[in-house]
């Protein structure tokens, strides 16, 4: 079972309906039913009631998509875990340091590589909610770091620190 699977389930279960859950993934309506079709074969039981209109999960539904929900909620706060994580150890690396695990002190990848990824961890991030990073971030070197930081942290609360 992939996670892909769950979080169209979950679309399709919240939307209460195949076409607006499949459009939030990009895929054909038939797709999204058919993925749905294929975890109720998995699991031996309905999960939708396709009779009515809006869609209705059954009581069976329910309990998946309750179980889904958490379990995607858990899957994404031990991304932003890993991804926040990895932003920091490139922020520590020092500048000239070409190859120093994954983006830290013992790594093979280039800081540069390892700067790219911190710029996709900046742009999907609140620089609310992170401030250290968005702090560290509008000081780098790098000066595709400092600018995505800035226009990420423009307005909301987050500006260059004190220090």
């Amino acid at each position: 079972m992939h996670l892909r699977n769950i979080e169209i389930f979950c679309d399709v279960a919240a939307k209460r309906s195949f076409s607006k859950g499949a459009e939030a993934h990009s895929v054909a309506q038939s797709s999204a039913s058919q993925t749905v079709h294929m975890l109720e074969e998995r699991l031996g039981t309905r999960l939708i009631d396709r009779s009515k209109r809006p869609l209705e999960l059954t009581p069976a539904g329910e309990i998946y998509y309750n179980g889904c929900r958490k379990l995607l909620e858990s899957v994404r706060r031990l991304e932003d875990r890993r991804l926040r994580a990895a932003a920091l150890e490139v922020l520590s690396v020092p500048t000239r340091t070409a190859p120093t695990a994954g983006c830290g002190r013992d790594s093979p990848t280039p800081r540069f590589t390892c700067a790219w990824r911190l710029v996709r961890y900046l742009d999907r991030r609140d620089p609310a909610q992170h401030p250290d990073i968005f702090h560290t971030a509008l000081t780098d070197p790098n000066p595709e770091i400092v600018k995505l930081a800035r226009r990420r942290s423009e307005g909301r609360g987050v500006g260059m620190p004190s220090w």
